[in-house]
């Protein structure tokens, strides 16, 4: 049956379950920039071995490469910025909440799942996270945290990478 997966219903973001290495907790990631979103494959790499006095390989191996899923989030509240880049906020009572950006490098990762229009749902177990803060200071300009998340080997076995499941039936 012929099926085309479309448009985007939600994504959202959640922790990594230790025990069973599936999402966890599962939250909106909050407004995404229009046309940010990608999800794209590397091209991976392949090493050939050959053998003197022979033109074509003996022995060709292949890795493939590493599937990384980009958007741009809009909404960038302190608690998001400590979600996504580390760091801590700082809550005063009568005042704004304050983003304190980490000393060092950070380690975060997430799993996300993301469904579109026609239900087909995407889900990544394990993926690293890296932000960056995307400020243009003009008249239009806008602030964006950049997010980019790499797919990971989930750290229990038989866990996959990545699924995708079809949309349920129509009855």
């Amino acid at each position: 049956m012929s099926r085309v997966a479309f448009g985007i219903t939600s994504m959202k973001v959640g922790g990594i379950d230790a025990v069973t290495g599936l999402p966890t907790s599962l939250e909106d990631v909050g407004r995404i920039y229009r046309d940010t979103g990608t999800w794209t494959v590397a091209d991976g790499e392949e090493t050939n071995h050959y053998a003197e006095r022979e033109l074509d390989p003996v022995i060709t191996i292949q890795n493939p490469g590493v599937e990384t899923l980009n958007f741009s989030l809009m909404d960038t509240p302190a608690d998001t910025l400590a979600l996504w880049a580390g760091g801590t906020v700082t809550e005063v009572v009568d005042e704004p909440d304050v983003w304190n950006k980490p000393r060092g490098p950070v380690n975060i990762e997430k799993s996300i799942e993301i469904v579109t229009a026609d239900g087909t749902k995407f889900t990544i177990n394990r993926g690293k996270v890296t932000a960056k803060r995307n400020l243009t200071p003009t008249r239009n300009g806008i602030f964006l945290l950049e997010i980019s998340i790499k797919v990971m080997t989930p750290l229990v076995d038989g866990v996959p990478p990545v699924t995708i499941a079809d949309p349920p039936a129509e009855e």
